[in-house]
């Protein structure tokens, strides 16, 4: 009974995490629906804007960040057992390793989604590929800056924190509200509030959440930093490749899934170049 006791309680946890987030979705397609009605945005535009950035961009990331958020959760048990033993300094090292591989993992995809956005949408969304392309370049940076607030959601959770996870996230949720309130009433039907208001319900998230991390395990900010110069320079490698491929080869679907090959073995080449995956972080 303690063990199914315990393991629904997990479960719960975790499900509420993620209802803010589904809620917002929710909250967004409202708003942005309501706000069509006082311009001369047909109805069918709207709903098509509705499809492409929800549908086939919004809901594949949060799709992405629950896969993450499996790797998070494997990560909090662990630095759980840290902060319960005391172990002060293994602590203090899951943390930051949580943080880094955040930024090692989803670097790569925030690449391809920003930097090959126009191949993708060629590709992927044909009839609706200017549309997507714009959303893709302004959006894909969501899925790093949702990994990170994920991680250190799971950072302060593990340290017996839960209801302030909770909390952080309804002060995100209501600014994030309001920012579409705001945001409607000046730019009404204009869809890229709601992206814009994603990066400030994340943002606001990470800010608050990193304070009471490293109020709780001081992390060495040298060391990431460090750590983060080597994903930075692999990344803009990785970046220089896929705007040279999109401006000299004519994308079609196996280029696209080569180019993205590419992409990730040039990043990972450049890693090894740079001592930035050594067996002391894994």
């Amino acid at each position: 009974r303690s063990v199914a006791g315990g393991f629904i309680t997990v479960n719960l946890r975790i499900m509420m995490n993620r209802i803010v987030t589904v809620l917002s979705l929710a909250v967004c397609i409202l708003a942005y629906l309501k706000s069509v009605i006082k311009t001369d945005l047909p109805v069918d535009s709207a709903y098509t804007n509705v499809g492409v950035l929800f549908v086939r961009i919004l809901l594949p990331v949060l799709l992405v960040m629950i896969l993450f958020g499996e790797y998070i959760s494997k990560e909090k048990h662990r630095l759980h057992i840290d902060f319960r033993k005391d172990e002060i300094k293994t602590m203090i090292v899951r943390t930051q390793y949580m943080i880094k591989n955040t930024f090692f993992m989803l670097i790569p995809p925030t690449m391809i989604l920003v930097f090959l956005a126009q191949p993708i949408a060629k590709v992927l969304f044909k009839g609706q590929s200017v549309l997507a392309a714009s959303y893709l370049k302004s959006g894909g940076a969501l899925l790093l800056v949702a990994g990170l607030a994920c991680a250190l959601a799971g950072a302060v959770s593990a340290f017996d924190k839960e209801k302030i996870v909770w909390v952080i996230q309804g002060i995100a949720f209501v600014a994030q509200v309001i920012f579409l309130l705001a945001g409607f009433s000046k730019n009404a039907g204009d869809s890229m509030q709601i992206l814009y208001s994603f990066y400030l319900y994340f943002g606001v998230q990470i800010c608050l959440l990193f304070v009471f991390v490293y109020g709780t395990a001081r992390v060495d900010f040298l060391d990431i930093l460090l750590k983060l110069g080597k994903y930075g320079v692999a990344g803009i490698i990785m970046m220089v490749l896929f705007m040279m491929l999109e401006r000299f080869v004519t994308m079609n679907l196996l280029v696209l899934f080569l180019s993205v090959f590419l992409g990730y073995l040039l990043y990972y080449l450049t890693l090894i170049a740079l001592h930035g995956i050594s067996k002391k972080d894994e």
